[in-house]
């Protein structure tokens, strides 16, 4: 992880340079596992709001899928969690091996229920993926998490591209994909998870 995206406070800063590359944010208390909703692909029940004409045009988030996304997201979520296949998840594509890993990862890394919600940034469209920074970026400055947790290590990815030149507060964090979680030993896993979850859970 580049620290030069984002200030980090010194004691970040030594775990940073300490070798802990792939997550970031601050520590935390002891809670349960299953804390966030997993993606579901269920419909969304949130209508379509259209604006009136000759008035400015409305947020694409008062639109859907993006509006029944939001209301989908815990009240008061501190922590955006986000990944390529996730548009596909919540929208009738889902992918049983990302629920695996997703409900490994979350029960390993003990967050308080609500402290994470998801989001994506792209959206199926034909064969492919249809990519909305733009959206993504209005979302998160409306929830205004503290953190966005990316799911790809990629350096040049456009969403870290899009973060780097907005001056939104929230800390994005760049992990591995969850294929390569899905990948890790249950060791390997809880290592990562422990790692995460010191970042972005400010607790004791």
């Amino acid at each position: 992880m580049d620290h030069a995206s984002f200030a980090l406070k010194q004691h970040l800063l030594v775990l940073h340079q300490a070798g802990i590359r792939h997550l970031l944010a601050a520590p935390v208390a002891p809670v349960s596992a299953g804390s966030a909703v997993l993606p579901d692909p269920a419909g969304c029940g949130v209508q379509a709001r259209t604006g009136d004409a000759g008035a400015a045009a409305p947020s694409v988030l008062g639109q859907q899928p993006w509006a029944g996304f939001l209301s989908k997201m815990p009240q008061g979520a501190q922590s955006v969690w986000t990944y390529e296949g996730l548009g596909q998840d919540l929208t009738g594509q889902p992918s049983a091996e990302r629920r695996k890993t997703l409900g490994r990862l979350l029960a390993a890394v003990r967050l308080p229920k609500g402290f994470v919600g998801f989001f994506p940034y792209c959206l199926p469209s034909g064969g492919s993926l249809a990519q909305h920074q733009d959206v993504f970026l209005e979302a998160v400055s409306r929830l205004n998490p503290s953190s966005v947790v990316l799911f790809d290590e990629s350096q040049d990815h456009p969403l870290s591209l899009s973060f780097s030149g907005s001056d939104c507060s929230t800390v994005l964090l760049r992990v591995s994909s969850l294929e390569v979680f899905s990948g890790m030993s249950d060791d390997e896993l809880q290592a990562e998870a422990d790692a995460l979850r010191t970042f972005i859970f400010p607790g004791p």
